[in-house]
């Protein structure tokens, strides 16, 4: 089956027939999903939505393929930007957002995805956001003279102060998957004693360096 799909592909592909492309792979993925069989559907899906958006000129099927495929691989960078893209030519600016906040939490290096977010905070007016996005660009030495004016600007001078505390939901929110857990119950474990060391006699004390008494 493999073989005759991939014939018929090569074929389309062969007289540029992206009508027939477009249906060759619905079916494919089709059958795919009617046998359970998900290793293949990602990519297929990944070749549809590229016909669907540049041969078709069908940006509305290409976000939803795409929105497809990312409910099988949530962790495919690749398709998050192609989809914001797609969201963002749409003017569907907040789901565009959502897709590269996603992107830049998978891989923080990602210098194109912070301007790209920097653009769409701008047209946003979200001064508070375009100034996270410049932040990130110069902690990566990757900031031009536009980007960097945004950060000195709105630098704070002083250190914000705290309004609240986080709850613990919040922090689990915060904290990256990669957090090895077992470290949150040690910390537990501790916290008394260390406190009361620190403040034995509700008078602050200093704590002797670690390995000496």
């Amino acid at each position: 089956m493999a073989g005759a799909f991939a014939a018929i592909e090569s074929e389309l592909v062969k007289v540029s027939d992206a009508e027939g492309l477009a249906a060759a792979y619905t079916r494919q993925i089709g059958r795919l999903a009617a046998t359970g069989d998900v290793g293949e559907q990602p990519e297929i899906l990944r070749r549809l939505a590229r016909i669907q958006s540049q041969a078709l000129s069908d940006p509305a099927s290409a976000i939803a393929t795409l929105e497809k495929l990312l409910d099988l691989q949530p962790k495919d960078v690749s398709a998050s930007l192609e989809l914001a893209a797609l969201q963002e030519a749409a003017d569907n600016h907040g789901q565009a957002t959502q897709l590269l906040e996603t992107v830049v939490a998978l891989d923080p290096s990602r210098v194109d995805v912070f301007r790209s977010l920097l653009r769409l905070f701008t047209l946003a007016s979200d001064v508070d956001r375009s100034y996270c996005a410049c932040s990130a660009l110069v902690a990566m030495g990757e900031a031009d003279l536009d980007e960097q004016l945004i950060f000195a600007q709105h630098r704070p001078e002083n250190l914000p102060i705290a309004k609240a505390t986080l709850n613990d939901e919040t922090w689990q929110q915060l904290l990256p998957e990669s957090h090895p857990r077992i470290l949150d119950g040690l910390a537990i474990a501790i916290e008394k004693v260390a406190f009361d060391a620190w403040y034995e006699n509700e008078t602050r004390t200093s704590l002797p360096p670690i390995g000496k008494k």
